[in-house]
């Protein structure tokens, strides 16, 4: 049954005896977004486009129409006959195959002998236009034009038959060995007029023989209206390929459509990179050269292949990219690959102020940015030849590179190791070598961004080789498996064969960290250049944003968890490292990303709910509401596709075509969705001092913690993440055990018919939050009986609060859901709940409701997690739509009386006011009776400017005047579009506010200023070298019995950098001590910079002022002395972190708490100052 008391509640299972069910709704479209939320994370610099120089090979064999090249027999190079001066003014012998019925004349003109041939299973399209408004027109069949960028050279007639006098070669006989090479036999060439009909290929039968009578031959003709089988089931241009047949007209369309653009080597060449190209997006700069091309002058500088620098991917520059590449000349010449890549490492060497570091190129006056990244795309169909590249290249890969200085990390030297290095000097993969492993910029930072896939922080060039139709001994995955674990590869001297010159080829792109393809036909060969292309675009620094800890003390098995994200394909991580005896951050214990790449989709534990029924199911189709399944059968235009059991199919892991690509294109699945504002939440057994409590409610709780399955239970981590989801992820091992999705992510979007899900498969993915809130899971008595509870949220993402049962959740099932909590006053934002017992006996999640409500103003819900239909809703009243309003995430207090349940709630809303609200009242009636509520403060700037709160406060105890508490807080915000703007950031600061019995603090004036007195770089001496920090000194100004707290500006010499808090402060590990710490975030607008940066602050919490002993161990000598002074004094805060809340782990051997950012980075402090317990209230005895 439902409850007809409350629609705001969606109860999913009545999961928890004796609880009253609710009505499922939807929430309503909001009145009014004033409060305008970005999309992405603000902290993300300008994407720095990347710089790409694609080489084109111009040699003379790109004329021929025969692929491989051992496939022509003595020089037989064309399949009709030679047109006389088609790509250039150099011709080859005019000769081809016979169209006699001859075992050469059918394999020459079958895919399976000639793979540029037409191949009936493929959709030839005409080469797409550069200004991305469709492609050429279709090839007349009765005009088929031999070159579509030169007309004049004349068209063929494939309606018809054709007659030719030439030369011809045929071969009687033809075989295969074991290693799969043809051999011809029985040979000859001959002069002879042929009359043939010109649309026509050969089908081989699949046999080992290969003699004329192992084909099919296939003439299209007017008189055979329909073609069947041969792979046309593959086919996107027939009606009926669903059947393996098409018409006539669509099939002499598609084989003129073959001759016209893709007939050759070359212009199937060009076909498959325009084709790859035209789809990109404008974020990369690109430039072209050929391997034949002489000296010109680019750009001002004299320069060999290189024919125009790069240029943004846009407008004329576009343009001009594709008329080179559609019909510059293609000389009759060799193939000095080696000296081509050379070439483009020479001008990636420029420094002059038109070169390709250089915003402008081409262009003076633009400002040389060193986090660019350059890439070289050497793209060949044969084997390389012509004089070597210069003496300096030597044996590269098997010498030691110079010794680069990261600023940020390791320093990093090549010394020759396996798989890069060979015996072998002066090869392709030397030249990659050599423009890898040194710094083609020594004048600028090295601050090229880095990951493990190639480590390289200088500036340097990245190959990828492409081989169109040619192959090599080596398997590249064996390559490419080699660079990961070490092991050597015997590459082949490329002096010695051909075969070993497509292996110095992949050697190449292993060497530079590149890539490597070799597709054999031209379909294959543009999806396999786009794919590159992406692999280059989306080759961003991964961005990490939080940590937890797996327990607070050190031990032998305390692991950190590590999340973030890539924005270039807006993937997650989640990775767990061991910490090691001394603190220090050890290996990779485990990765969540790889646990769910290795499983099997339908295997995964996915819940959500019904929005017709509010009960839980799994996450199938068939289980889903009429409402959601029409909305996931919408496409993102709306327009009704029918897909949605594929987006469901989608979600949980498979790859499905048409949507966005599953995997990335070395085939590493992704399938955790980015993680930004969520951050991890570690669940072990932990003791949380509920025994204290009266009657059967406390000694039940030690019977809870004893039996099965609380007491055998995994770890957990819990985490929301932007693929819709709340994941549960083993604690020790990493897989996931089962993973939660909200309704509402399954009905319409506000103003469309589509599911807002729907968005994340779209290929043109523009980043959306989904699940970005933080969790919080606790204990909680319900029903008679104690469980584990976890209160998610979806921040950013949504408007809906979800209850999950965790007690176990090895064994989660629809069961486990309890309810979903949705309601007019619910903006966005919601995040860190709190878990609280009320003083009326009732366990709640109390929480801030957000931005962007319906009404827009700041309010408190606390909702009984037992009967959610019996919420209350605090509304301030304070807000509307002109002013918007909202509130953060609240902290609770079991003050004064330290009995466990809950009595203060502080918040802090958008408007600068930190609220206080008593619910110390048993009667829930009284909780929402406005007496019960008040401002202790409005924060405004000395400009008298309110000063936005966003981040939790906390709350302890004033250390020396009893009976009073400090609330502790930063004020800024930086989820809003308007936060990102720093032309004139306001002033944000910290503050320390007495409560003394809810008395008001009328203002700033009636508390003590703190200042930030000296902020510097200094540089200490520690064992494993020299660390300079960038550090800074406060006041300690005195705060008296009748001052009413006190605030710091954060800022230094009035210099305003925007700096501002995010997170609520912490505390130092060990008993109640004197000290707060807060993290503050600098936003960074360098477009090579971090995004941000920032300061972990430790203060006194009384005062706000400098602590008067050293409280970090900067010179690392596990002693925290003078030797950590600056300028004779302690330092009262470090550069450190970008703002996320720090984690901090106390190493009880040595009594120094290690300090972790989201980076994983290590900050040494001193212990003193945090009750051990609850982190979602406070319990102060």
């Amino acid at each position: 049954m439902r409850c007809k008391d409350n629609k705001w509640v969606k109860r999913a299972q009545a999961a928890l005896a004796g609880m009253a069910c609710a009505l499922m709704t939807v929430s309503p479209g909001l009145a009014q977004a004033n409060v305008n939320i970005a999309n992405v994370p603000l902290f993300l610099t300008t994407s720095i486009d990347p710089n790409i120089m694609f080489i084109l090979d111009d040699s003379g064999s790109m004329h021929w129409e025969i692929m491989p090249d051992q496939h022509i027999s003595n020089a037989a190079y064309y399949v009709y006959g030679r047109i006389d001066n088609l790509y250039s003014s150099g011709n080859y012998t005019d000769r081809a195959p016979t169209f006699a019925d001859d075992p050469y004349n059918a394999f020459a003109r079958s895919p399976v002998g000639n793979t540029v041939y037409y191949d009936p299973g493929v959709t030839y399209s005409p080469w797409p236009r550069a200004d991305g408004s469709g492609s050429m027109p279709n090839a007349n069949p009765s005009a088929a034009l031999h070159n579509p960028m030169r007309p004049a050279r004349g068209s063929r007639n494939l309606t018809a038959n054709n007659t030719r006098n030439g030369s011809w070669r045929r071969c009687s006989t033809i075989t295969r060995d074991v290693s799969g090479t043809f051999n011809f036999s029985g040979c000859a060439t001959f002069t002879a007029t042929q009359t043939f009909w010109p649309a026509v290929y050969y089908w081989h039968d699949g046999s080992d023989g290969y003699d004329f009578s192992n084909y099919e031959r296939v003439e299209i003709r007017s008189d055979t209206p329909f073609y069947t089988d041969h792979g046309r089931e593959n086919r996107t241009d027939c009606a009926s390929a669903a059947t393996a047949t098409c018409t006539y007209d669509e099939e002499i369309q598609n084989f003129a459509n073959w001759y016209t653009y893709y007939r050759s080597r070359i212009l199937a060449a060009r076909g498959g990179i325009g084709l790859a190209f035209a789809e990109q997006p404008e974020n990369m700069r690109v430039g072209y050269g050929t391997i034949n091309a002489g000296s010109s002058s680019v750009d001002g500088v004299t320069t060999e292949k290189i024919v125009r620098g790069v240029r943004a991917f846009s407008g004329a520059d576009r343009q001009a990219f594709f008329d080179l590449l559609y019909d510059r000349d293609i000389p009759a010449a060799g193939t000095p690959l080696r000296r081509s890549l050379e070439a483009a490492g020479e001008y990636f060497r420029r420094s002059d102020s038109r070169g390709p570091w250089s915003t402008t190129p081409g262009l003076s006056g633009g400002e040389d940015l060193s986090c660019r990244q350059s890439f070289a795309i050497l793209m060949t169909d044969g084997y390389w030849n012509g004089p070597n590249p210069s003496d300096a290249i030597g044996n590269a890969d098997n010498s030691s590179g110079p010794l680069h200085v990261n600023p940020n990390g390791d320093n990093f030297q090549y010394v020759p190791s396996d798989p890069f290095r060979d015996g072998v000097s002066r090869t392709l993969a030397d030249v990659a070598m050599y423009y890898w492993k040194n710094d083609l910029r020594p004048d600028m930072d090295n601050n090229v961004p880095s990951n493990a896939r190639n480590p390289a922080f200088w500036q340097h060039m990245v190959t990828y080789g492409i081989g169109l139709g040619v192959t090599g001994s080596v398997d590249p995955d064996d390559a490419w498996q080699a660079v990961t674990d070490g092991t050597a590869i015997n590459w082949p001297d490329p002096y010695n064969s051909d075969p070993a010159k497509i292996d110095d080829l992949l050697h190449a792109g292993v060497n530079s960290r590149g890539g490597f393809f070799s597709a054999q036909n031209p379909v294959a060969f543009a999806n396999e250049l786009a794919q590159v292309l992406e692999d280059i675009i989306g080759r961003v620094e991964d961005s990490a944003t939080s940590a937890a800890a797996s327990a607070a003390v050190i031990q032998a098995d305390t692991l950190l968890y590590l999340a973030g994200f890539r924005s270039g394909d807006w993937t997650g991580e989640l990775k767990a490292f061991q910490i090691m005896g001394d603190g220090s951050v050890g290996a990779l214990a485990w990765d969540a990303e790889a646990r769910l790449a290795a499983m099997t989709p339908s295997e995964r534990n996915l819940y959500t709910a019904n929005s017709a029924t509010g009960n839980a199911v799994s996450f199938d189709f068939a289980q889903l509401s009429p409402a959601q399944q029409a909305a996931l059968n919408r496409a993102t235009d709306d327009s009704l596709d029918g897909r949605g059991d594929d987006r469901i199919d989608w979600l949980r892991g498979e790859s499905v075509t048409e949507f966005r690509s599953r995997t990335t294109p070395l085939g590493e699945r992704r399938l955790l969705g980015d993680i930004v504002h969520s951050s991890p939440q570690f669940v072990g057994r932990p003791n949380l001092g509920y025994s204290l409590l009266p009657g059967a409610e406390g000694s039940a709780y030690s019977t809870f913690r004893s039996s099965s399955p609380y007491s055998s239970r995994p770890s957990a981590i819990y985490v929301g993440a932007n693929d819709g989801l709340l994941h549960a992820f083993h604690g020790t091992t990493g897989g996931e055990l089962f993973a939660y999705m909200p309704s509402e992510l399954l009905l319409p979007e506000t103003g469309h018919q589509h599911a807002r899900i729907n968005r994340l498969m779209d290929p043109d993915y523009a980043h959306r939050y989904f699940v970005d809130g933080a969790a919080t899971i606790g204990d909680v008595y319900v029903g008679g009986s104690w469980k584990t509870v976890l209160i998610g949220t979806m921040g950013a993402g949504g408007r809906t609060v979800f209850a999950l049962d965790v007690t176990d959740p090895t064994n989660f099932d629809e069961s486990k859901v309890l309810w979903e909590f949705t309601h007019p006053g619910l903006g966005y934002g919601v995040t860190n709940p709190s878990i609280v017992r009320m003083r009326n006996g009732q366990w709640a999640a109390v929480f801030g409701n957000g931005y962007n409500s319906a009404n827009h103003t700041a309010g408190l819900f606390i909702v009984p997690i037992g009967n959610p239909s019996s919420y209350v809703f605090v509304d301030t009243g304070v807000g509307n739509s002109t002013t918007p309003n909202g509130l953060a995430p609240v902290v609770v207090t079991d003050a004064p009386s330290g009995d466990l349940n809950a009595r203060l709630v502080y918040a802090g809303d958008l408007q600068g006011r930190m609220w206080r609200f008593d619910v110390s009242s048993t009667n829930p009636n009284q909780w929402n009776n406005a007496g019960n509520r008040s401002v202790l403060f409005q924060a405004r700037d000395a400009s008298d400017v309110p000063q936005p709160i966003t981040a939790r406060a906390q709350v302890t105890a004033h250390p020396t005047e009893q009976g009073t508490l400090m609330v502790l807080f930063g004020t800024g915000s930086y989820f809003r579009t308007q936060d990102g703007d720093l032309t004139a950031p306001q002033v944000q600061s910290l503050y320390g506010l007495k409560d003394q019995n809810g008395a008001a603090i009328s203002s700033r004036n009636d508390l003590v200023e703190q200042v930030i007195v000296w902020q510097g770089d200094q540089t200490f001496t520690t064992s494993d070298g020299d660390v300079t920090y960038t550090l800074r000194q406060v006041s300690e100004e005195t705060v008296t019995t009748a001052d009413k707290g006190w605030y710091l500006d954060l800022v230094y010499e009035g210099n305003n950098q925007g700096e501002r808090v995010i997170s609520e402060p912490t505390f130092p590990s060990g008993p109640v001590g004197e000290r707060v710490r807060f993290a503050t975030m600098i936003p960074d607008e360098d477009p090579c910079g971090t995004g941000r940066r920032g300061f972990l602050m430790d203060i006194m919490l009384a005062t706000g002022g400098a602590v008067p002993y050293t409280v970090f161990d900067l010179d690392q000598d596990g002693v925290f002395d003078s030797g950590d002074y600056v300028n004779n004094l302690p330092v009262s805060g470090v550069g450190f972190g970008g703002g996320e809340k720090p984690t901090t782990v106390l190493n009880p051997d040595t009594g120094i708490d290690h300090i972790f950012g989201g980076q994983g980075d290590d900050l040494r402090g001193l212990p003193g100052g945090q009750a051990s317990g609850r982190q979602s209230w406070r319990q102060l005895r």
